[in-house]
């Protein structure tokens, strides 16, 4: 489950020893058995926890869902069929769940410590076409046939927040175990893997009735286990499980090295399996969990104690030994001695010694700060919620610790530095684009249904019925018309119809948002793709009210006469929106392979070109580039788009202008990663100024931040790279604008103004749009 961790060593290698050698007779010894439904991401650490509850005698397992997290939800789910068929177990219900998280894209993680499969190439070929996809039903329908149920979640939330969404009433103090949050970070220096993939799943479950226990980061503060000697120990004695864990976990142990002491092998999801069965391995305190689901804190989870809730803290790990060995071990008799084979001696040879703390800070100190910055005092009432935490957690909350504020300086900068030095790195990072994905999907020549992307496009869509954020009513009606218009193509559920009934119903409610006259903050492009998307026959077949665009489609027609009289030239404005008027394809940026830097335009370009040999080469590049850009969104869901890329000088000039405005270009702390930076930008700098790419034209937008930036740090950048792209008393990021935006005015007035220059007439246009409340409204570029 994590990126890096440390875990209870002695509790998991006698325990999942033990339970590795049992037969399937032993499990009829035990009249009473602990009803276990599992939620898993399963990569490397999950199979192991789950290889020890199909061996386990104490165990009945109901059922399980899989998630994305370690992998992608389908190769989780070949995982685990995998393991369930070594195991000989393939009578056991799985049910395929959330390929994303609820609201956030997907982040692509494991791979390097799980492999791109996440079982290091050892998954089967298995068929999951045929499995059940609702998790939430699956789910819910555990609950309710097994009232002493407690759900074991290894991955991120996402399938049980859906349920208990669904079915708020079926969960109430059902017991859930969930491996995620602590007082630190394994994915970021704040965030728990877990948390950090789905905050917002965290969120709904911890709201929830369910009685929900969190196996924390802190849990794994603990002994850890020898790797070759437990490699070579399942594989010799572990039977068909053993092998197969015998043969993914050395490179997971190899992946993880560098997160930890050489000869330490960390597998923690197992503490959170061993405390499902086994809950008296952890004792009672109290606590009050919130979790931060943005910003730079995503994943956080803020922990205080309470006195009604409980917390559970692990024990001794000597203490912790006996109870595993009672509590799992063939033939033990609860009241009398230690089984033969699992002696002192024998934790001794699979136990390494307990190491001080995360990346061996005193556990004081790495551990326990949230919990002593909110104590008493907590007004929200508390959540049925518990948390597993280490025992070094007891003793050290009442030592004298640094300053709260100076460690949480030294995650930011950290966190800060890291961000620094990858600004640019590989064309840069988007998040997906609605618009984009819907195009892509639509231009596509391949026959075969693009279903992971289908499925996302689905799961944007607004209780209301259209897509796009809400807080910006005009920038809507373009994703929504063309998220309809894709899922129409490939409309076979009756759930897609009536999501795209939905949609068509939103836009024409959308009529009174574009009474009167059309305002300066027109999302980019809009006047030349809603036109576009009403030719389509399938716009007319669905209803949508076209009168209501008369305004949109003159200007419209007013944009097409003016890119008819000019020469379209690979980076500009004009081939960014190919989709929208193009017809006969031409090359694309030789240098890029790719159509304006837009993945819609670049898919219209591939449909286009499609029936023409000569340009078959070229197709092949090109294609390549749409895989590149679907890579930058950070998501593995096939066929996600960014709305443009590469942005590589983007996200290096607004990111340094950041610094500048928060006083941070000449942190000492910083320079190492920033001047890199800051050179590279200077040597990107053209007397025509700057573009969001190297292969596309100068701004006015990315121009200005840059010439603040490089004149604070010294650079002698001449006055009109900026200056060019006035305009009477206002800025604009391109001539050919029809609409103007603020903010690139009020970004190159500050440039200017930091040389000394005067921008009164600039300041006062700016005036001239403020809102009496002291608001900004109307900006094309940004929503905020």
């Amino acid at each position: 489950m994590f990126r890096s961790s440390r875990l209870l060593a002695c509790l998991f290698a006698v325990i999942v020893l033990s339970c590795l050698h049992a037969t399937p007779a032993t499990a009829t010894r035990q009249a009473t058995k602990t009803a276990i439904f599992v939620d898993t991401d399963i990569g490397i650490d999950d199979a192991v926890a789950v290889g020890w509850l199909l061996n386990n005698r104490k165990v009945n397992l109901v059922g399980f869902t899989t998630v994305f997290g370690n992998a992608s939800v389908e190769n989780t789910t070949r995982n685990l069929l995998t393991l369930l068929d070594v195991a000989n177990r393939e009578e056991l219900t799985v049910t395929i769940g959330a390929a994303a998280p609820l609201e956030l894209p997907r982040y692509r993680a494991g791979v390097a410590i799980h492999g791109l499969d996440g079982f290091w190439f050892n998954q089967q070929p298995k068929d999951i076409s045929t499995l059940p996809t609702d998790a939430s039903a699956a789910l819910i329908g555990a609950v309710q046939a097994n009232p002493q149920l407690t759900i074991l979640a290894l991955g991120p939330l996402t399938n049980i927040a859906r349920a208990v969404t669904l079915n708020p009433t079926a969960f109430a103090d059902v017991r859930i175990v969930a491996v995620g949050g602590g007082t630190s970070g394994n994915t970021t220096p704040v965030a728990e893997f877990n948390a950090f993939l789905d905050p917002h799943a965290l969120d709904v479950v911890l709201a929830s009735p369910a009685q929900l226990e969190l196996v924390t980061i802190d849990a794994f503060d603990q002994p850890t286990v020898d790797p070759e000697a437990f490699v070579a120990h399942l594989a010799t004695e572990g039977g068909a499980v053993g092998q197969l864990l015998a043969t993914i976990l050395p490179p997971h142990f190899q992946a993880i090295a560098g997160d930890g002491i050489a000869g330490e092998a960390t597998l923690p999801d197992a503490a959170a399996a061993v405390y499902a069965v086994q809950p008296g391995v952890g004792t009672g305190n109290s606590a009050l969990v919130r979790v931060l689901t943005d910003g730079y804190g995503r994943g956080q989870t803020i922990i205080a104690d309470t006195f009604s809730e409980r917390v559970s803290l692990i024990g001794d790990p000597e203490e912790i030994s006996v109870l595993a060995e009672s509590a799992f071990i063939p033939g033990f008799d609860l009241n009398g001695a230690i089984f033969p084979a699992f002696t002192a001696s024998a934790r001794q040879r699979y136990c390494g010694q307990r190491s001080s703390g995360a990346h061996g800070h005193p556990p004081d100190r790495a551990r326990t700060l949230p919990l002593n910055a909110a104590r008493r005092g907590v007004v929200t009432p508390p959540l049925k919620t518990s948390c597993i935490a280490s025992a070094s957690l007891l003793p050290s909350i009442q030592t004298v610790r640094p300053s709260p504020m100076s460690y949480i300086v030294d995650i930011l900068l950290t966190a800060l530095r890291h961000t620094i030095a990858d600004l640019g790195k590989q064309g840069g990072r988007q998040s997906v684009s609605i618009y984009d994905t819907a195009q892509v999907i639509r231009f596509s020549t391949d026959n075969e249904a693009p279903w992971p992307a289908l499925e996302w496009l689905l799961t944007q869509q607004e209780a209301d019925g259209g897509w796009g954020n809400p807080a910006v009513p005009r920038a809507r009606d373009v994703p929504t018309l063309t998220a309809v218009l894709a899922l129409h193509r490939h409309a076979l559920r009756r759930s897609t119809r009536e999501a795209i009934q939905a949609g068509v119903n939103f836009l024409r409610r959308q009529t009174q948002v574009w009474s009167g006259p059309l305002p300066e903050d027109l999302p980019a492009g809009i006047e030349l793709i809603i036109p576009h998307l009403l030719e389509d026959p399938a716009s007319q077949e669905l209803g949508v009210f076209v009168p209501a665009y008369a305004s949109l489609l003159a200007l419209g027609k007013k944009r097409r006469a003016m890119i008819a009289r000019i020469r379209l030239e690979p980076g500009t404005t004009p081939v960014h929106s190919w989709e929208a008027f193009g017809t006969i394809p031409t090359d694309p940026d030789r240098r890029s392979r790719q159509h304006g830097h837009s993945p819609s335009a670049t898919a219209a370009w591939l449909r286009s070109a499609s029936q023409n040999p000569q340009l078959h080469d070229v197709r092949t590049s090109v294609h390549s580039y749409l895989r590149s850009a679907s890579a930058a969104t950070g998501s593995d869901i096939p066929g996600l788009m960014p709305s443009n890329w590469p942005i590589d000088r983007f996200e290096q000039s607004f990111g340094l202008h950041a610094l500048l405005l928060g006083d941070l270009l000449d942190h000492p702390g910083l320079q190492d990663v920033l001047q890199p930076q800051i050179a590279g930008l200077a040597a990107a700098m053209l007397p025509s100024g700057l573009g969001f790419s190297d292969y596309f034209v100068a701004d006015g937008d990315d121009t200005a931040a840059a010439v603040a930036v490089l004149h604070a740090c010294g650079h002698n950048v001449p006055i009109s790279v900026l200056t060019r792209f006035q305009v009477d008393n206002y800025f604009v990021a391109w001539h050919q604008e029809l609409q103007h935006s603020l903010s690139v005015t009020a970004r190159a007035a500050h440039a200017l103004t930091r040389q000394g220059f005067n921008v009164d007439e600039s300041l006062h246009h700016l005036c001239k749009f403020q809102l009496p409340d002291g608001r900004w409204m109307t900006d094309k570029w940004h929503g905020s």
